[in-house]
């Protein structure tokens, strides 16, 4: 996983301290003010250091956040997945955490999770902590699936770009390989484009 840019920030957690100690209504007009932000649900930051991350970088503070305060272990996907992955997405990062989950257990969203019922047959994963995380494979092929073809091209593009910090997070035999096993071709465009958009910048 790559290195965050967000290891000193300051969050206060109502799970860390006892409640007197975090004084309620202090922290409430602190919020109010504009001196706190609520990153997720009992998490809050000093708004001048959460102003100061990048989107990327605060979507995956509050992945983090919202993990901890989930009682059963869950498979991270989509833009949650790629926030912790390092691969930015183009527009507006959604307010909700990205989960995948089996087609028997439903799809609908609610608080701070937002679920994709797409099944979990064939979806590469590894460990992340107490749950699990989509590959960066997986992830932009959930990516070229779900979202409108530039970003799904965007997020292709990042992911297999060799002279990122680090390496390529992943390769385009990778993707395709996954493209073939999940059933349809769904996503084929975003990826071919992604494809042929990193070839030319390597040159």
């Amino acid at each position: 996983m790559p290195t965050r840019t967000a290891d000193d920030l300051v969050i206060i957690r109502r799970s860390d301290r006892p409640l007197e100690l975090i004084n309620e209504r202090g922290l409430r007009r602190a919020v109010q003010t504009g001196e706190w932000t609520r990153v997720a649900s009992g998490a809050y930051a000093k708004t001048h250091q959460w102003r100061q991350l990048k989107p990327i970088a605060r979507h995956a503070v509050r992945v983090d956040e919202v993990l901890r305060r989930l009682r059963h272990p869950v498979l991270l996907s989509h833009q949650a997945a790629a926030a912790v992955h390092g691969i930015d997405v183009l527009g507006a990062w959604p307010r909700r955490v990205d989960i995948t989950i089996a087609y028997a257990t439903g799809g609908r969203s609610g608080g701070a999770i937002r679920r994709h019922a797409t099944g979990l047959d064939d979806v590469e994963r590894i460990a992340y902590g107490e749950h699990e995380i989509t590959t960066p494979a997986q992830t932009v092929l959930d990516l070229a699936r779900s979202l409108p073809f530039t970003p799904a091209v965007s997020a292709v593009d990042q992911a297999i770009w060799r002279n990122r910090p680090g390496g390529a997070l992943t390769a385009l035999d990778e993707i395709r390989t996954l493209l073939g096993t999940g059933g349809g071709r769904r996503g084929e465009p975003g990826v071919r484009r992604g494809s042929q958009r990193r070839r030319h910048r390597d040159r």
